[in-house]
């Protein structure tokens, strides 16, 4: 007796889409401090490898990638601080997103977080 048969049948035939949202805890930081980044997902198992990927917003190319974190509750919630002294950054770079990496298949990108990177100048 198969298993989709009859009116009790417990079994569906359909495909689960993933889903995989990324943020930023905080929307303005300066640089040396820490944010957490959030990852919310639906159907990726406990877990599951995940890579975080920052990238200056709207421009090719990472400028920091953490690995060795993994799912469990269908979650990560990565404690971040902002030390790029010896990143390459773009110049003029202030805005950031960063995507997640699951199954070799990375996330819409996060809404962006905008990092003072040079210390304010006061005037006297």
């Amino acid at each position: 007796m198969a298993g989709t048969e009859g009116p009790d049948s417990t079994e569906i035939d359909a495909e689960l889409e993933r889903e995989v949202n990324v943020t930023w805890s905080r929307t303005r930081c300066w640089h040396g401090e820490t944010v957490t980044i959030r990852v919310r997902t639906n159907h990726v198992p406990d877990g599951t490898a995940v890579i975080l990927r920052i990238f200056p917003d709207d421009v090719a190319g990472e400028i920091v990638s953490v690995e060795g974190l993994t799912i469990n509750g269908s979650s990560l919630d990565h404690d971040y601080t902002i030390d790029w002294g010896t990143t390459a950054i773009p110049e003029d770079a202030s805005e950031f997103v960063v995507r997640a990496v699951i199954d070799d298949n990375p996330s819409d990108p996060s809404p962006t977080l905008v990092v003072d990177l040079n210390i304010p100048i006061f005037s006297a």
